[in-house]
């Protein structure tokens, strides 16, 4: 037995049936993280950050069910690139970890300070999963 609503077209083709799971595809959140690398000196911003994310219940959930798109920003010329680790904490909890190295102008390793904290955007997206 099932339950919901069809709808047919002309040649009983069916068009609109409710009564069958559709997965889909749910923007949830847009989140801006700052966060300063891991090995900085100083406290000004954390290297890591613990983020709400409910429904989650394991790092496979978070990889096969959820999307953390990450949203272009703009040229800086200070910006060690690479996105922050995202990693399943506990059920609801995800975290954003900045473990990005810190370079000279001309690409040579160096310290890395407060100054280095980055803030990257997020789209958060849930796919067909019930929250």
């Amino acid at each position: 037995m099932s339950y919901g609503f069809q709808q047919f077209d002309e040649y009983g083709e069916t068009i609109i049936d409710t009564s069958q799971i559709v997965n889909s595809l749910i923007k949830i959140d847009t989140v801006s993280i700052t966060l300063q690398p891991s090995s900085a000196s100083g406290s000004t911003y954390p290297s890591s950050i613990q983020y709400s994310l409910p429904g989650v219940t394991s790092q496979q959930d978070l990889d096969d069910n959820y999307i953390i798109q990450e949203t272009p920003a703009g040229f800086s010329l200070f910006d060690n690139g690479g996105s922050f680790a995202i990693a399943y904490v506990s059920a609801g909890v995800i975290s954003f970890t900045n473990n990005s190295a810190c370079y000279t102008i001309f690409g040579g390793a160096r310290q890395c300070s407060f100054l280095d904290a980055r803030t990257e955007t997020y789209n958060v997206y849930v796919v067909g999963k019930a929250l």
